[in-house]
């Protein structure tokens, strides 16, 4: 792990870099106007496993985004609920934008570890 984060030094330091700015900027951003509906459905959804345990049924809602898996919205709402309880000054919303943006970040990894596997390190770190 350490050999790869030195051969990777540029790109590692990039991504702490928009980590550490992303911390500065976070609250800047408030909820879009479909935001709503996706933490609606992320509720739906865990209360759907709740009722399924507890009474073998899984209540039908409307029209949220019923063709989305749910997973990705379950698991940002279930952490972003749970830091806002242990710190309540925190926005759940600012919290689940920090979760979307480290997955960003997770995805500009894969796609140069992926790029890297057939470019030169200098040629993946350009085309990330």
């Amino acid at each position: 792990m350490i050999t790869s984060l030195r051969q990777n030094r540029p790109l590692t330091l990039l991504l702490i870099l928009s980590f550490i700015l992303a911390m500065f900027t976070l609250n800047n951003y408030g909820e879009s106007w479909d935001e709503m509906k996706l933490y609606r459905y992320a509720a739906d959804s865990l209360e759907a496993y709740v009722t399924w345990f507890q009474h073998g049924t899984i209540p039908v809602t409307g029209d949220r985004f019923e063709n989305y898996g749910p997973a990705f919205v379950m698991f940002t709402r279930l952490i972003a609920k749970t830091f806002t309880r242990i710190v309540p000054s925190v926005k759940a919303v600012d919290v689940q934008h920090l979760i979307y943006f480290i997955m960003f970040l997770v995805g500009v990894w894969a796609f140069h570890q992926l790029a890297a596997r057939w470019m030169s390190r200098n040629a993946a770190l350009g085309g990330t």
